[in-house]
């Protein structure tokens, strides 16, 4: 991106490099952290990942604010350079990692089959549970729903500011790194509440709060306190979602299934941007967000009435 960032092509490799690096990250982290707590205390999991969710949060926070200001007094292109050689940095870190003790069934298994077969099983096997098992279906569908939220927020939060005349790297860089911060108060805060029992409850209130804040988006004085509702909200939900989808799915299809659940949500989100794309250019942000929280409420009132969720609801009970 440094050599020859005004070529497409350039950006084209960037694209295809991060998406590989996205596809083999997504649900390998999650799985991790949720198989090494079963080692120690799984009930505790919500708990631990609202503490490293908040440390990454903080961080990314942290150096938005510096990125900001670097690009404002030095440079684009060098605030770049700098996340770069931090990227290599954080990879220095990940090679010290070491996996959890795998279950020797698992293991037997694996070393029985060739590994072409091994990974067309793994495969059949995830989108088998994804799908037929209720009440991950359930959840695949919700954390569809979730992540198109989180997206059209995090699309329309900087033009929104520029509406309001915050157009500065560095005040965008602040506003940003706020949104950051309030995520991972919100998901410090659900670690420390969310219980089994209490779990299906902020599910349907953080969903409400998701909706509602993109309705009050619309309101042109309720247009921060909404974005700091939906912040609030997308990172309490994350918390609870991750928690929920890990219990349901076994061990050895674990970051597989999780990483599926990414990428449907990745697809889903890709052909509603280009509806989403199409509605702000027609009628404004302000305008689209309300239309899309108001669609979102009645499609969370429908999958929240189906017998899945009663189900899932009944085993915290």
């Amino acid at each position: 991106m440094l050599i020859r960032p005004e070529a497409y092509l350039t950006y084209l490799v960037w694209a295809v490099l991060s998406a590989i690096c996205t596809t083999l990250n997504s649900g390998s982290v999650s799985a991790f952290i949720y198989e090494t707590m079963q080692v120690f205390d799984v009930n505790r999991y919500p708990q631990v990942l609202s503490r490293i969710s908040a440390i990454s949060l903080i961080t990314r926070a942290v150096s938005m604010v510096i990125g900001g200001i670097l690009a404002d007094h030095i440079g684009f292109n060098a605030a770049l350079l700098i996340s770069g050689i931090g990227g290599l940095l954080q990879t220095a870190v990940h090679a010290t990692t070491v996996e959890p003790a795998r279950r020797k069934v698992v293991q037997f298994l694996e070393g029985s089959q060739p590994i072409f077969q091994r990974f067309i099983t793994q495969i059949k096997n995830s989108f088998s549970i994804l799908f037929k098992n209720e009440k991950v279906r359930f959840l695949l569908i919700y954390g569809i729903m979730y992540f198109v939220i989180a997206e059209f927020t995090a699309v329309i939060f900087q033009p929104y500011l520029a509406e309001l005349g915050f157009s500065t790297k560095s005040q965008v860089a602040l506003f940003s790194a706020g949104s950051l911060f309030l995520m991972a108060a919100s998901a410090m805060l659900c670690g420390r509440i969310k219980t089994r029992r209490n779990e299906v409850k902020l599910l349907i209130g953080t969903s409400a709060g998701l909706c509602l804040g993109l309705v009050l988006i619309f309101l042109p004085k309720l247009g921060i306190p909404a974005f700091i509702l939906l912040y609030a909200c997308i990172g309490a939900v994350e918390i609870i979602l991750a928690d929920m989808l890990n219990r349901f799915i076994p061990s050895e299809n674990r970051a597989t299934v999780l990483s599926a659940q990414n990428q449907l949500s990745s697809l889903s989100y890709a052909c509603a941007a280009l509806l989403l794309g199409a509605a702000m250019d027609s009628l404004g942000i302000k305008l689209s967000a309300l239309i899309t929280g108001i669609l979102l409420a009645i499609e969370f009132s429908v999958l929240f009435a189906h017998n899945s969720f009663k189900e899932l609801a009944s085993t915290n009970t």
